[in-house]
């Protein structure tokens, strides 16, 4: 007897927006602080893992992609080989807005718009292949 997962999407999105509110607060945390906490960037990354686990169980590909880049940026910043500079704070705060905006047209029952989340992602890995710790973050490119 197969289990029908749809009955707890829901649930999913309530969840995945508070998340998504956690992981803001955290990084309002963050940005505001002296030298970041390490628990508050846990806290940011356990709300995007959770947030990337869940739609990964209910085939959410393209938010659990989207998600994925995020948490590798938050990973190098959990384990100390990346600072969370204003660059990077900024880009996160910008994928908060993104994700909110994704799960919404799911909740709503329309298509992810991925015109938003690509240049995103497109800064992420960017970010990413450069130099760690490094102040010269680059923005989010420009969309078509």
């Amino acid at each position: 007897m197969a289990i029908d997962l749809e009955q707890f999407h829901e649930v999913f999105f309530e969840e995945s927006l508070e998340g998504l509110d956690t992981m803001e607060q955290g990084l309002l945390a963050v940005s505001s602080a002296d030298e970041a906490d390490p628990e508050d960037i846990n806290t940011v990354f356990r709300a995007a893992h959770s947030i990337k686990g869940g739609s990964s169980t209910f085939g959410f590909t393209a938010i659990a992609e989207f998600t994925h880049v995020l948490e590798t940026l938050l990973d190098e910043a959990r384990d100390g080989t990346r600072t969370l500079d204003t660059g990077a704070i900024d880009l996160l705060l910008q994928s908060s807005d993104c994700l909110r905006a994704m799960i919404n047209a799911l909740q709503t029952g329309n298509a992810i718009d991925s015109s938003e989340s690509a240049p995103l992602v497109t800064a992420f890995e960017i970010m990413l292949a450069g130099p760690n710790n490094s102040n010269d973050n680059p923005s989010v490119p420009a969309g078509p």
